[in-house]
């Protein structure tokens, strides 16, 4: 299984997505930002992929966010570039 993790520049839009999200009734949890990926807060939010495919990745354009990276027994690829409304 895959998971999506997207990362924000700060804690205040991590929480507005965090809000978004739950708005909207996504499956997500908050995770902390893995060390190897440098330039974000500490907070990030966790998807699988099949939630992140049903409805997460379209609620991207709603939020600010600093990128999105797939995690796959192969390892990480960033995904998605940073979006700031």
């Amino acid at each position: 299984m895959e998971i999506y993790l997207i990362t924000f520049k700060n804690t205040q839009d991590a929480m507005k997505a965090e809000a978004e999200y739950k708005s909207e009734n996504v499956i997500f949890s908050v995770y902390p930002t893995p060390p190897m990926i440098l330039g974000s807060c500490g907070l990030s939010l966790r998807l699988t992929d099949e939630e992140y495919f049903k409805k997460g990745k379209r609620l991207l354009e709603k939020i600010s966010y600093k990128a999105v990276y797939r995690f796959t027994v192969n390892g990480i690829m960033k995904v998605e570039h940073e979006n700031t409304l």
